[in-house]
Order: structure tokens, then sequence, then C-alpha cells
């Protein structure tokens, strides 16, 4: 007896439909596997190849390759320190009180004009020069135009470059100090503006020094001669005023070898005198007092005492 046959199952469309999605579905992720294995496979190539390119035979090589380990992980290294620089501008920097007492309205500052500049205007500015020859300032030594404005201004005196540099011993300008030791003037002399009038300038040494005063050689001996008399009698001032500072500085260098000689004598020096031990002679017996009396042979003290 034969068995029957098995005739094959029809599948609905709607199967067929699935079937065929789920085959492409595994189609597409065994192509993303493989893709992603042969990408892999290429980053192990390159990888190899750099490290066989970098790697070269030899025991500088492998140093060299340590060192640059080193240094990357010393690169890759984060410092614990948090190393911040800030900086303060301290002249624009304000003091607050902590906070609690700010000026809501802080007063501006006027731009103060330069100190010096009215005396650097005096100093390099001349005067405006006449069109008409004939009234131009001559000097009055030779008689030429090109005169020296600052003479003109500060001591009312006319007179060229040229004759100043020809002619010190009248148109050279002193100091203050050189008046008051070459020509014996006091410092309420030296301040009549009227007599002696002043070029000041910038102290040469020191700017902040209180500034320069030049007097011109001219008016301060006739002012001397005025108050002295006569060149003579100046001299004789003179001589006389070297002579007493010169006994005042003897008379220093006196005082200091005496007190000197005082703290270094040998005489203020105590000896360290011993303790005296009399020698007593013989005893002598005083028929009026009853008594018996030793003298000491040194220094001639005498003791007296009664017999037993």
């Amino acid at each position: 007896m034969s068995s029957p046959q098995h005739q094959p199952q029809q599948l609905s469309p709607d199967q067929v439909k699935r079937i065929q999605e789920n085959k492409n579905m595994a189609l597409e992720k065994q192509a993303a596997r493989k893709r992603a294995a042969e990408q892999q496979e290429d980053r192990n190539r390159s990888n190899a190849a750099s490290s066989s390119s970098n790697a070269q035979p030899g025991a500088g090589s492998s140093s060299t390759a340590d060192t640059s380990n080193i240094n990357n992980n010393y690169k890759k290294r984060k410092s614990g320190m948090n190393l911040k620089y800030y900086e303060y501008n301290l002249s624009t920097m304000k003091d607050s009180k902590g906070g609690f007492l700010v000026d809501e309205t802080p007063e501006q500052e006027e731009p103060q004009p330069k100190a010096r500049e009215p005396q650097r205007k005096a100093m390099f500015e001349d005067e405006p020069i006449e069109l008409d020859p004939s009234l131009m300032p001559r000097c009055n030594e030779c008689d030429s135009m090109d005169i020296e404005y600052n003479y003109k201004k500060h001591y009312n005196v006319l007179v060229c470059k040229a004759c100043i540099e020809k002619l010190p011993d009248k148109y050279s300008l002193l100091t203050k100090t050189e008046c008051a030791k070459d020509y014996m003037l006091t410092n309420s002399e030296l301040q009549d503006r009227e007599r002696l009038p002043t070029w000041e300038k910038p102290n040469p040494h020191k700017s902040t020094w209180s500034d320069m005063q030049l007097f011109l050689r001219q008016q301060v001996e006739a002012f001397a001669l005025t108050k002295y008399g006569s060149l003579d009698k100046m001299d004789e001032v003179f001589e006389t005023r070297e002579k007493k500072k010169g006994e005042r500085k003897e008379q220093k260098e006196l005082q200091k070898m005496r007190e000197l000689r005082q703290k270094t004598r040998t005489s203020t020096w105590k000896k360290v005198e011993t303790a005296h031990v009399h020698t007593y002679g013989e005893e002598v017996y005083d028929q009026a007092t009853n008594t018996y009396i030793q003298t000491c042979e040194d220094c001639g003290i005498s003791i007296s005492f009664e017999s037993l």
C-alpha cells in the first residue's frame, strides 16, 4: 500500500513579502559587518606600517623612542598647581574702605599746567626784532645788533655774545655762593633785586633743588665798591676774614687735640694699691698714762695699750 504524497503548501503574498524583507535585512547586516572588518584590517595595516617605519635597529633609535614616549606622557600629565597671574594697575586702584564707603561721584582732578613752562619760555624765547635798523638795540661795547636778549631782560644790559666771551671780567656770571664768598656780601644784600638783579635757572645738579641764581659780575663789583669804598679796602677785609677763619680753624683743631689727649692721658689711670701692713717697733712705757705705746716704722701711726 503506497503512502500519500505531500504537496507543497502555497505561501500567501504577505508571507512572501515578509521573507523577502528579512532576507534583505540579513544581507545588509552581513555587508555592514564585512565593511567594518575590512576597515579594521586597513587600520591595523596602517598602524603596523607606521610602527615599522619609525622603529629602526640600534640603541639610539630605541632611546629616542623611549624619550618621545616619556615626553608625550609628560605633556599629557596635568599639573596639580593652578598657576594664574593677575596684573593690577596700582595707580588706578582706589581704597573702597572694604566696599562699604564708595564715593559715587568722585571728584575729577583738573589737569595742572606745566610748572616750568613759563620759565622755559622766558629762557628760550627772544623778543621780536624791529624792522627799522635804527630802532634795534645795540651792544655797548662794539655797537653790534646781535645782542644777548637774556642779559637785556634780566640785567638790563646791552651786550653781544662776542663781547661776553671777550670780556669775562665784566660780563661773566656769578653764583650766589661766589658772590657771598669772594665779594663778602650778605644774604639780605643779595636779595635786593633793584641793585642786584638775578637770572634764575634750574639747578644743574638736581632738578628738585632750589633754582640757581646768577648775578652779573659788573653789577656785583659795583655794589661791593659802594659798600667797602675801594678795592684795597675789600682786600683788607678779605684778608682779615681769611685770617680769622684760619685762627678759628686752628683753635678748633687744638680743641680736638686737647680732647684727644684728655681721653688718652695716662695720668688718669689709677694704679691698683695693695693693703698696707703696719710694722710696729718696740713697746715704750709711758709713766704719765701708765700705758705702752707702739709706733709703725713705715707710716708713723702709734697705738697705746695697757699691759696686764
